[in-house]
Order: C-alpha cells, then sequence, then structure tokens
C-alpha cells in the first residue's frame, strides 16, 4: 500500500472483483467490508467524505479494524456524519462500561499485509417495544469516499485523493475474497392480493429433505426439517441478538421467500404442513429478512398441534401476520424441530376472506416463481465506452429503494454498464426495469442479452424518487447468460445548480425476470 489509500464506494478494482461488499449474515447490521494491503506499519487515520441522513442529528458510523464485526465489541470508533457533505475524521472510542472518548479517527497497522477493514451501520435502533414503529430511528447516513493515510499526511480536500485501483500484482487471501450473502433466485408476485409457494421449488439447503411420502402433498413433493434441533427460545427479546444465527442458523439453512408485493398493507402467512407427533416435530421459526421500520416482531413460532389429524393440514397457531411494504420483502422459515414438513406457504391479505379461501385451496395454482436481480448487489459495474462507473446508493432505509446511480458531477452525459448473470432455467421471459423518476432529468435506459441490444426506454417526467417500471417482453433467455443494463445522466435544465442545472444521475434499483403473462 502506498502512503494513501481511497477506497472510492461501490467500485471495482481492474480483475480483482469487488473490493467492498455488504454482508448481511446476520439480521444485526449491514456493513462494508474492504480488504487492505498495507506494506508499512504504523497509525493511519481514517477519513470519511459523506453526510448525515435525515433530521435525527448526526449519524454513527461504526469503523472495526482487523476483527469482525461484533456489535458487542470492546472498542470500536464510533465516527459522526454531520448533515453538510464533507470530510470527518471525528470519532468516538467506544469501550465496554465507559463513556465515549472523543479522538481522532485513528487504526493501527502492527504487521504489515492484508487486513480489514469494515464500515458497519452504525448506532442500534433507539427503542425499546412496545415503542410505535414510527419513532424507530435508523441510521442513514451516506459515503461517498473512504481515505485511509498515514497520520502525519494532510487533511483530503474537494474529492480527495484519486481512487485507489489494485494493480493485479497482490493476490488477495482466500479468507478475505468477495463472499455474497446468500439467497435463493427466486422470488413470487403478488399482485392480487395471494401467493401460493410450493416449499421444495425453494433454494434450499440439504437439511431441508424433500420427500414423496406419505401421500396428500401438492406439487412434486415437500420438504422436511432434518437438520440440527433449534429449540433453543429466543421470544421476548425484542429481536434476534444473535448475528451468528447460534440459535436460528446460517441465512442459507432457511427457507427464504421473496415477495413482489404491489399494494403494501397487513398480510398473513400460513403453512400446510406435516408432522406425526404432538409435540416434538411439530414446530419452525418464522421471521422478517432485513426487517426495518415495520411494527413485526423480528422472530415468532408456528406450529401445528394434529387439531385436524395426521395428514397434510394448515396450522393450528402460529399464522403470522406482516406489514409488507411495496416491492421485495424477505421472509423466513428457519428449522426448529426435526420432522416438521412443510409443503406449501401462502400468503393472503388480512381482513380478505376470499383471498384467505384461494390461498388455502390445494387446488389453487401455485404461484410462478419470478427472479428479481439487485442493482446494487446482483449487477457489477464495468466501465464501457464513455468510462463513467456506477456506485451503490444506499440512502434510503428500504432495501428495494436502493440503487445504482452514476456521478453527474464526473460524468455528465455518460452511459455506465452494469452486468449480471441470469442463473435461471432457460426460456421465454418478460424481464422489467425498476427505475427511480428524477425531477432534474429523464434518463435512458438500454438493455442487452449476450450482447444483442434488446430495447432502449426514457425515464418519464414526474415526482423525484417515484418507483417507475419499464417491460421488455417475450426475450428468451439461457441459463448462464450475461445481462447487460445501461444508463445514462441527463438534465432538462429544470432545477438550478450551481451555475448551471442539475443532472439526473439514471438510478435504476432491480431487473425482474417472470414468465410471460
Amino acid at each position: 500500500m502506498h502512503e494513501t489509500l481511497d477506497l472510492s464506494v461501490g467500485r471495482s478494482p481492474p480483475g480483482q472483483g469487488e473490493n467492498a461488499v455488504m454482508i448481511r449474515a446476520g439480521l444485526w447490521s449491514d456493513r462494508l467490508r474492504y480488504a487492505i494491503h498495507f506494506s508499512k506499519v504504523g497509525d493511519y487515520r481514517v477519513w470519511l467524505l459523506g453526510q448525515s441522513g435525515g433530521s435525527a442529528g448526526s449519524d454513527g458510523v461504526k469503523i472495526l479494524f482487523d476483527r469482525r464485526p461484533d456489535p458487542k465489541a470492546e472498542e470500536v470508533l464510533d465516527m459522526r456524519l454531520e448533515a453538510q457533505p464533507g470530510w470527518s475524521s471525528q470519532a468516538f472510542r467506544v469501550r465496554a462500561q465507559t463513556n465515549e472518548t472523543p479522538m481522532r479517527a485513528v487504526i493501527r497497522v502492527s504487521l504489515p499485509g492484508w487486513h480489514n477493514l469494515y464500515v458497519v451501520k452504525g448506532q442500534d435502533p433507539q427503542h425499546q417495544a412496545p415503542v410505535p414503529s414510527s419513532s424507530y430511528r435508523f441510521p442513514n447516513w451516506r459515503v461517498d469516499k473512504i481515505v485511509v493515510q498515514l497520520v502525519n499526511l494532510p487533511e483530503p480536500q474537494g474529492d480527495g485523493p484519486r481512487w485507489t485501483a489494485n494493480s493485479g500484482e497482490l493476490q488477495v487471501p482466500v479468507e478475505m475474497q468477495v463472499q455474497n450473502e446468500y439467497r435463493p433466485r427466486q422470488s413470487w408476485h403478488m399482485g392480487d392480493g395471494v401467493a401460493v409457494i410450493e416449499a421444495e421449488v425453494i433454494d434450499h439447503h440439504h437439511h431441508w429433505v424433500e420427500k414423496t411420502a406419505p401421500a396428500g402433498f401438492t406439487g412434486t413433493s415437500y420438504l422436511e426439517w432434518q437438520g440440527p434441533s433449534r429449540s433453543r427460545s429466543i421470544e421476548g427479546l425484542g429481536g434476534n441478538n444473535d448475528n451468528l444465527h447460534v440459535r436460528q442458523g446460517p441465512p442459507e439453512e432457511q427457507l427464504i421467500v421473496r415477495l413482489l408485493v404491489d399494494k403494501p398493507g397487513a398480510y398473513l402467512m400460513d403453512v400446510r404442513n406435516h408432522h406425526v407427533e404432538k409435540d416434538g416435530d411439530n414446530d419452525a421459526w418464522v421471521g422478517r429478512v432485513g426487517i426495518r421500520a415495520t411494527g413485526d416482531k423480528p422472530i415468532v413460532r408456528l406450529g401445528d398441534g394434529l387439531k385436524d389429524g395426521t395428514g397434510f393440514t394448515w396450522l393450528d397457531w402460529g399464522v403470522h401476520r406482516f406489514e409488507f411494504l411495496e416491492g421485495l420483502n424477505e421472509v423466513y422459515i428457519g428449522g426448529r424441530s426435526i420432522g416438521f414438513g412443510v409443503d406449501r406457504i401462502a400468503f393472503y391479505r388480512e381482513g380478505d376472506a376470499a383471498s384467505r379461501a384461494r390461498a388455502l385451496d390445494p387446488s389453487t395454482p401455485k404461484t410462478s416463481p419470478t427472479y428479481v436481480l439487485s442493482a446494487p448487489w446482483d449487477f457489477l459495474s464495468k466501465t464501457g465506452g464513455d468510462g463513467a462507473l456506477y456506485y451503490r446508493d444506499l440512502r434510503s432505509p428500504d432495501n428495494d429503494r436502493q440503487s445504482l446511480a452514476i456521478n453527474a458531477k464526473l460524468h455528465k452525459d455518460k452511459f455506465a454498464t452494469a452486468t449480471a448473470r441470469f442463473s435461471g432455467p432457460a426460456g421465454r421471459y418478460d424481464l422489467t426495469i425498476g427505475t427511480l423518476l428524477e425531477n432534474d432529468g429523464e434518463s435512458t435506459y438500454r438493455l442487452r442479452v449476450r450482447g444483442r441490444m434488446i430495447g432502449t426506454f426514457q425515464n418519464p417526467s414526474g415526482p423525484d424518487g417515484k418507483r417507475h417500471y419499464h417491460t421488455w417482453p417475450d426475450v428468451h433467455l439461457n441459463e448462464g447468460d450475461i445481462l447487460e443494463v445501461e444508463s445514462n445522466t441527463h438534465s432538462n435544465g429544470r432545477i438550478p445548480e450551481g451555475n448551471g442545472f442539475a443532472w439526473a444521475r439514471g438510478r435504476w434499483t432491480n431487473l425482474r425476470i417472470a414468465s410471460p403473462k
């Protein structure tokens, strides 16, 4: 490493994949991890170019160095960002059971070589149940650049030093390479208030064993939990405080259901299940993935007591209520007692008797899966002909509104390109891009498959931040196809900024891939 290292959030060194990745292995926090090679030992100062995210005051950004992110760590750097964008290196060193100590944000490198730097969500929500969800406080800070430099170097000015790219001469150790968060490939669209999902269709861990006996299941099989017993109760703790998932199991063990909701509101989840005992094999955990600012309990139990017999029946207790937001919502069923079987998972609107009857009717056709590729997390930005790159815009606390965007100050009227690989089966699909309207410009979007142009469209005018969707119908995809999405910066000359006008940043949130209706 040179004397200064600049990590531009969301960029990737040539040939090295991502140098930063969000890891949500637990429900505690979101964080970015950077693998950094230091050639010199000494004290390094950490600078953040960013700003706080709202009216709740300055936001806290935790910095952890050479350790795994642990919200209960005895010592972390709690950095503060102010409301106005700028450089900050002011921090508080937080020690267990002591007051905060103001200091500069300095990390110590004792040995040359590879080290981890974590940038973590910051302050935990300051609430205790039953405080109304409207009063929950979630940090919403924004960071554009991270600079790590020797303490004797001057404070960064303006945009700071140029982004430091890995030359490719140094190989990142295996244990420090990119770790992508687990999620299944499939999602399900709940446009009419009902979704009926065959459990065996969900990408699942080998602890969920596919079974075809006894008879009475729907679909081709059902899933039975044959993993370890995870019966230690955490009910009443107000959330999953164990970021290692000791009680819940790691995410890849869970049946994660990703729902695309058109109409936000209250929905109920029921499970068509199978077990043979009145107790011991009759329940599972259910929870919310990435829960934010809702009234839902993070983790509860669901189960069955054989009131309807030992066949395949709907739950006797634990039918769970969720407050779903518009867009992508994720819930999970986690194994608890060995022998609990899951045949179908049904969602329906609360208080809608017709929806409930249709959802719980075994003859109701299953909902076909949709494949949703998140713009900031499933796509990688690459340098195109215009030389522009995307950055991740993560300001929204709603995961489904986080986007890829282009720095219009650096790239006016230029296109950026991001790529992803399609992992579903070959077939014909409707491809729908989700964009965000911007009041300062109407960006153009392009889609390519296997290098072939599929189509182009321009965002309409509208309220800033409003969701918009555009569909390219009936596109043939093969498993493994490379998908390319491009967008540009654009100004409509309506919003004054400095000596000119503001520019739209070509923001888009996801690409949905669904079987034609």
